[in-house]
């Protein structure tokens, strides 16, 4: 049974088990549509893509085996989906998605058992959970740093210059690699 790390929490911690409902593979698209006088159809912009929802289910027994305790343990799951964090699949280690719960919880209780919808909203990307770093203490000059990132899709890079003394040139080359 696969689970979720939210928040460095894991759903199995919570006594949680889940199904996944929707975790498109893709978002959708940002496109802004301009309407033309005299032209058919419209003059289409993309510019990046939306945010996401992930959909699933979860499940839990109630506190103590008991109908009682459902809406105990539905509090406590309650309490740790809110907020942000990093959203990590089991079957997708390597893979966090910056995520947030915006909609309402609810809950359907049977006997000891509950279960409610939740649907994350989150970036539009997953981030790779190790990233390539070069930390070192003295570099000489010049050097080249090779990034990999492994995703599907380009990304934004940080670079962090730390330097004893004055810098008086410094260039950042980027080179489109085919």
């Amino acid at each position: 049974m696969i689970g979720f790390t939210f928040n460095n929490v894991h759903s199995r911690d919570m006594g949680v088990v889940f199904k996944s409902d929707d975790r498109t593979l893709l978002p959708a698209k940002r496109i802004t549509q301009y309407k033309i006088p005299g032209k058919s159809g419209t003059y289409d912009i993309a510019d990046g893509y939306d945010n996401r929802q992930i959909s699933c289910t979860v499940a839990f027994v109630g506190a103590g085996n008991a109908y009682a305790g459902v809406r105990q343990t539905a509090r406590a799951v309650a309490e740790w989906l809110s907020g942000d964090g990093l959203l990590i699949f089991d079957d997708e280690p390597e893979k966090a998605y910056s995520a947030k719960i915006i909609d309402g919880i609810g809950i359907e209780q049977i006997a000891v058992t509950g279960h409610c919808s939740v649907t994350f909203l989150c970036e539009p990307f997953a981030e790779s959970i190790g990233y390539n770093q070069k930390a070192v203490q003295s570099v000489s000059l010049p050097d080249t740093v090779t990034i990999n990132v492994k995703g599907t899709q380009e990304t934004d890079g940080l670079i962090y210059i730390t330097a004893r003394g004055t810098i008086t040139n410094l260039t950042v080359t980027r080179l489109k690699v085919n």
